[in-house]
């Protein structure tokens, strides 16, 4: 994919909102960073700023490789509890 115009497909705040998800998983560092940023995403307010958010370990999240397991585990316990959460 050299020819990508960036490595990550950049998604508009407007496709998210028409696609209404219940949960936004991210990967950023825990702490202040993590804090940071769901403060961030909720200050923006409209009809995204009540969706559930999580935040990952970037990485094994963003690197693909060996940690891969452990990064869809992270993913797999975040649905499960926001799914347990309703």
């Amino acid at each position: 994919m050299s020819d990508a115009p960036t490595v990550v497909p950049q998604i508009r705040r407007e496709a998210l909102w028409l696609a209404g998800p219940r949960l936004i998983l991210h990967p950023v560092a825990a702490g202040a960073p993590r804090e940071r940023w769901k403060a961030a995403w909720r200050a923006r307010g409209g009809p995204l700023a009540s969706v559930a958010l999580v935040g990952l370990d970037p990485d094994p999240v963003s690197r693909p490789g060996p940690r891969s397991v452990e990064a869809m585990a992270q993913i797999c316990h975040a649905i499960s509890v926001q799914r347990a959460a309703r």
